[in-house]
């Protein structure tokens, strides 16, 4: 079945890129000024993997792996982990989802395997859950209840 090989494309992308350490990953000074320049660099980084509102993100134009996935994961994962401010992660989440249609899907496959993690974690890191949960929540105003359904 091919839904099932499509289902697992956002993990797949976020291995390939951690494994294959492809061009343009994100500076570690974006996390820590985020407050400063670090958000509109990000954003300004994803929008131009997303220009292109009738191709999937996942891929560039040559059919090569973007890093969209990647630095949705890690944006999220830094809100989990408290690096970011749990309501500067959801801003940051629901302004991607203004650029492009597949940008919900992805948030939400993200949120999907980051539950599973975050499920398995011991009471020194509930406070990472309970963040994981916040986040989940705010989500959940500007994701469509069909599409969280779905996934």
């Amino acid at each position: 079945d091919d839904s099932v090989v499509w289902d697992c494309v956002p993990c797949l992308c976020i291995f390939l890129c951690y494994v294959m350490k492809m061009a343009g990953l994100l500076s570690n000074d974006i996390w820590k000024n985020w407050e400063k320049n670090g958000k509109q660099e990000f954003v300004k980084t994803c929008i131009q993997i997303l220009k292109d509102e009738s191709k999937t993100p996942l891929f560039d134009r040559s059919g090569n792996l973007t890093c969209i996935v990647k630095y949705i994961n890690d944006l999220i994962d830094k809100g989990v982990k408290g690096i970011l401010k749990k309501e500067s992660v959801v801003s940051t989440l629901q302004e991607l989802v203004t650029l492009h249609a597949d940008i919900p899907s992805i948030i939400l496959d993200i949120l999907n395997v980051e539950d599973a993690v975050s499920s398995q974690i011991d009471s020194e890191e509930f406070k990472d859950r309970q963040n994981f949960c916040a986040i989940v929540k705010e989500c959940e105003k500007f994701l469509s209840d069909k599409l969280l359904k779905e996934r």
